[in-house]
């Protein structure tokens, strides 16, 4: 086992009411289950999801699944509190890390398997999904090359900092896939991927 994902469940849902986003229906499940079945689905070999001050919902929509939980004690430290949380919990012989975030249920298990295929024969560390040339998410990282800027984040960019400075190590595939720009913010755009759902 090698290749592991990161699901960040820990956000503060700023823009919408009510209880975490996270949890909402999206289709027949929550947002995350379907943000984490998706990644399964796409064979990483283990999958980490850090989750916040909803703990408990998030846990509770995720039961069943073959996860690890780590807990974020701060979330509102920003995205990298995530991420610094989740890369310690990694266990030693991860190679590849996945960093996906749990309001994105549409990335398809393709996109992940992709990312995977693709980083496995090519000399990069980073790797990107694109769709019509615009980068999308989820990212991908070579542990051995940038664990410790991982565990240094700062702040509410995530990851950004790395593929920002790293560009000449950067590999970016093709993933015909427009779940990988697609996250859900507010009450609207929920509601609207729910219409487009029913109508596939």
């Amino acid at each position: 086992m090698s290749n592991y994902a990161l699901l960040l469940a820990a956000g503060l849902s700023r823009r919408m009411e009510g209880e975490s986003k996270l949890i909402r229906k999206f289709g027949e499940a929550p947002i995350v289950r379907r943000a984490a079945e998706n990644l399964l689905a796409g064979g990483v070999d283990g999958l980490y999801v850090v989750v916040g001050k909803s703990a408990p919902k998030v846990r509770a929509v995720l039961q069943g699944l073959p996860i690890t939980f780590v807990d974020n004690p701060a979330p509102e430290e920003g995205q990298a509190s995530s991420i610094v949380a989740g890369v310690k919990a990694l266990p030693p012989d991860a190679k590849t890390l996945i960093i996906a975030l749990g309001d994105m249920p549409k990335v398809s298990p393709r996109t992940i398997r992709l990312l995977l295929t693709a980083h496995g024969v090519s000399t990069k560390g980073l790797t990107l999904p694109l769709i019509c040339g615009e980068r999308g998410h989820p990212a991908l990282l070579d542990l051995a090359r940038y664990r410790e800027e991982l565990l240094a984040l700062t702040g509410d960019v995530g990851a950004r900092s790395i593929f920002r400075d790293h560009e000449d190590d950067l590999l970016e595939v093709e993933a015909q896939d427009p779940g990988i720009l697609l996250d859900i913010d507010t009450e609207e755009e929920l509601d609207e991927l729910n219409r487009r759902l029913d109508l596939e």
